[in-house]
């Protein structure tokens, strides 16, 4: 205290035009970051769907497909890559009817990478299956 008067130490906080300069640099380094092209796998659950009427239950060689992506990293960002989201529904009607009708069918990474790229949701970014080498589908 100085005659009288109280002297407060002050905070000083950093200027407004290093803030803003601040969030101009983290934006563009983000806008940087998201736009470049990433490819990355991820393990997606199998659903099978669409069991011929005569059959009830389906045993799967693998219950886990891992497919690669690329794309720009926005995209990642999707709900459609959370993991909430990662389960595949494979149709077994649609997967087997160039096939014979038989009780077990074995599909390998060529024929399981163009099925999936036919389904919308995974057209363009889709590369193709990483794991497993062939998926066996049997029919009970």
């Amino acid at each position: 205290m100085v005659r009288g008067k109280t002297v407060y130490n002050k905070i000083k906080l950093p200027p407004l035009a290093f803030l803003i300069c601040f969030v101009i640099a983290f934006s563009g380094w983000a806008l940087f970051k998201l736009s470049k092209i990433y490819t990355v796998s991820y393990s997606y659950a199998v659903n099978i769907t669409d069991l011929p009427a005569n059959y009830k239950e389906v045993a799967l060689s693998d219950s886990t497909l891992v497919l690669t992506f690329q794309a720009k990293g926005i995209h990642f960002i999707s709900s459609k890559y959370s993991e909430k989201n990662r389960v595949i529904d494979l149709s077994v009607k649609d997967m087997t009817k160039l096939y014979r009708k038989k009780n077990s069918y074995t599909f390998n990474n060529k024929n399981l990478t163009d099925y999936i790229k036919s389904l919308s949701d995974y057209e363009e970014e889709f590369v193709q299956v990483k794991e497993p080498e062939s998926l066996t589908i049997d029919l009970q």
